[in-house]
Parts: C-alpha cells; structure tokens; sequence
C-alpha cells in the first residue's frame, strides 16, 4: 500500500463480502500510518465502500490496539 500511495496508483483490498475483513485491514493501515482514531478510519473506509463493517471482534481489537499505543506509525513503510 505504501508503494501504490508513493506512486499515485490505487490498491484493491478485498475479501469473500468486502465487508469485514478487507475493512478492518484499511482501517488498521489508516490508524497505523496516519494515527487515526478506529472512528475516524472506519468512516473514511464507508465514503468509498458505505457497506463496510468489520465484525465485532475486529472492530474491538483495533480499537484496544489504538488506545494501547500498538497502532501508531513507526515510518518503517512495512
């Protein structure tokens, strides 16, 4: 992803619904590498795909990840 932001090119990141899973990545990279709270990414994620939804369990890891201070970027580009 790092690479496609770089380069001015997009990322197709999908799963089976293209609801949970494929969401709770993008929302995990925004929180990572821009510092965003789970909210904030999460409604970026729904002006392009409003149907995204990361199950409970994801949406509760992130969160717990963020506040912890695990998500943050480490500008390593990994």
């Amino acid at each position: 992803m790092d690479r496609a932001r770089d380069v001015g090119t997009g990322v197709l990141v999908h799963c089976a619904m293209g609801k949970s899973r494929s969401s709770a990545v993008l929302v995990s990279y925004m929180m990572h590498k821009s510092g965003m709270k789970y909210d904030e990414a999460l409604e970026l994620v729904r002006k392009a795909r409003s149907l995204a939804e990361p199950n409970p369990a994801f949406a509760d890891r992130l969160q717990y990840l963020y506040l912890s201070g695990e998500i943050k970027d480490r500008g390593d580009n990994s």
